[in-house]
């Protein structure tokens, strides 16, 4: 199982994650909830130190059983969108996006009436991520929209 790669979910309240080879199957999956908490929204900052941590024991609890199977250590996050910089333009030039430029990675989706979906994802985000699973042993080798990510798991394919 040396092909396969952790894809993590840090959510509003809980944190989720899924283990898959390389073929893109799920092999393990493990979800941990915060009650009367939250681990951040649209007004309350990512903890770092909290999130790492918990992410941790979700990794730990999903391999406890696992006997002398360790947990990959590439993952992906999918990132919510309320931590996200959106806008919709004619052509796909960053300069769109309403944020300073320099402080965001830029992509854009052509939609079907031709004009272009323009997702900023600002650096502050992406250190944040990079330092949690840093923390939590895991290297971060890939970063998305979770509506992206959701889009592909429920959308048709061809």
């Amino acid at each position: 199982m040396d092909d396969s790669y952790l894809c993590i979910d840090i959510g509003t309240s809980s944190i989720k994650a899924v283990e898959k080879d390389a073929g893109g199957r799920t092999v393990r999956w493990g979800i941990l909830e915060r009650r009367g908490g939250s681990f951040h929204t649209n007004i309350q900052p990512l903890d770092v130190a909290d999130a790492a941590r918990h992410l941790k024991i979700l990794i730990e609890k999903m391999y406890l059983g696992a006997l002398g199977i360790k947990a990959p250590i590439e993952a992906v996050a999918s990132v919510p969108a309320f931590l996200l910089l959106f806008a919709i333009a004619d052509v796909p030039d960053s300069h769109r996006i309403p944020a300073a430029p320099e402080t965001f990675r830029a992509f854009g989706v052509q939609l079907e009436s031709g004009k272009y979906l323009l997702i900023g994802l600002p650096d502050e985000i992406t250190e944040k991520y990079v330092k949690i699973f840093t923390l939590a042993g895991l290297e971060l080798v890939h970063m998305e929209s979770e509506s992206a990510a959701l889009a592909r798991v429920f959308g048709k394919s061809n």
